[in-house]
């Protein structure tokens, strides 16, 4: 009976040994899987901020006029979030002056243009629109745009 009762013992600190051998190494591997997510998460946000900074070398080196815009009351208007020197030279506007303004404020005409509807539409369908060639008639010199508007996240 002794053997018997033993057996059982050992059984059950065997079978305890390897639940939590098995809890331990689950555990283990968890940690490991973290850590390497950490390492993926670590490497994405370099490739990011490296990505971030090159598009806005592009952005600002180009002799292209190029403003970006991010939407505001649900696409009902948009803001100046990035204003290239060409843009400013064109447009005779610093960029300290318009960063996260209206585009509605700073071109009231805008929505009869046709332009802020094209806006909107971009950022509700994610896709790219061109915009044909225009002449802008507001309170400053006419100027002549050719839009195209990229992401559902911000308007180029």
């Amino acid at each position: 009976m002794k053997n018997l009762e033993l057996l059982n013992n050992e059984l059950k600190n065997s079978i305890a040994e390897l639940i939590g051998s098995l809890i331990k190494r689950k555990l283990d591997v968890s940690k490991k899987v973290l850590n390497e997510m950490r390492k993926i998460q670590k490497l994405y946000n370099e490739s990011m901020k490296i990505s971030e900074k090159r598009f806005s070398e592009l952005v600002h080196r180009s002799p292209v006029p190029i403003a970006i815009y991010e939407a505001v009351n649900n696409g009902d208007d948009f803001v100046f979030v990035e204003f290239n020197p060409a843009a400013e030279k064109v447009e005779k506007i610093k960029k300290k002056d318009l960063l996260g303004k209206k585009v509605t404020k700073v071109f009231p005409g805008v929505k009869e243009f046709g332009l802020l509807s094209v806006f909107k539409e971009v950022w509700e369908t994610g896709k790219a629109r061109h915009y044909p060639l225009k002449i802008y008639k507001g309170d400053r010199m006419p100027v002549t745009k050719k839009m195209m508007c990229l992401n559902s996240l911000r308007v180029v």
